[in-house]
């Protein structure tokens, strides 16, 4: 059910709705109604938030390593930031995260589940920070997945850098061939425009 705006935002679909004093609301909502862009959409009881079509495929299809990052932090609040490359959409509220070669990343992961996700497409002006919560998984269904996403993701590149003649150094040959270690999946709760200044 979508909470009602004190701000003046009116109903698009039923689920987001477009806040016309938005900066203002976004001071004042104190995180009751989640922002996507200029459109906000009220937490459900689990504080899940569904992925906009356009995340999914600015992460699924066109951003290219580092395009998007994994942010992380310890227990009292040191934070770590990496770049990832197996990384996929995999329903409305979840991103799967690939882990072949973390180590504070990880460490950061068993204490504190808190994380961001950075993703940028600045051909097209666009880009978004999505947080929420992580899980590890080391075997099961959700490992599973994170074994097609990186065969899937090896595939993908090879086409691409066989069509752009790009060079893989023995280092990256190597690297993407390790077996990942464990499967890291974010419940995303948050979601924000970062490509637009006024937004922040």
């Amino acid at each position: 059910m979508v909470e009602s705006c004190d701000f003046g935002c009116h109903e698009l679909d039923g689920y987001y709705r477009r806040c016309q004093n938005w900066a203002s609301h976004r001071r004042l909502s104190k995180g009751r109604v989640r922002l996507y862009g200029c459109y906000t959409q009220s937490g459900s009881e689990d504080d899940a938030m569904k992925i906009p079509a356009e995340i999914k495929q600015m992460i699924n299809e066109k951003a290219r390593a580092p395009r998007i990052h994994f942010a992380t932090s310890t227990k009292d609040g040191k934070p770590n930031v990496v770049p990832i490359g197996y990384v996929e959409v995999i329903s409305e509220e979840e991103v799967l995260i690939v882990d072949t070669l973390m180590d504070k990343t990880r460490k950061n992961l068993e204490t504190n589940p808190q994380v961001a996700i950075a993703v940028e497409v600045m051909e097209e002006f666009k880009a978004y920070q999505l947080k929420g919560k992580a899980r590890i998984f080391t075997e099961g269904k959700v490992f599973e997945k994170a074994l097609e996403v990186q065969k899937r993701r090896n595939e993908r590149r090879k086409l691409r850098y066989a069509r752009e003649g790009i060079e893989q150094p023995e280092w990256a040959r190597e690297l993407h061939q390790r077996k990942p270690k464990a499967a890291i999946l974010v419940k995303v709760e948050e979601i924000y425009s970062t490509a637009n200044p006024e937004q922040e």
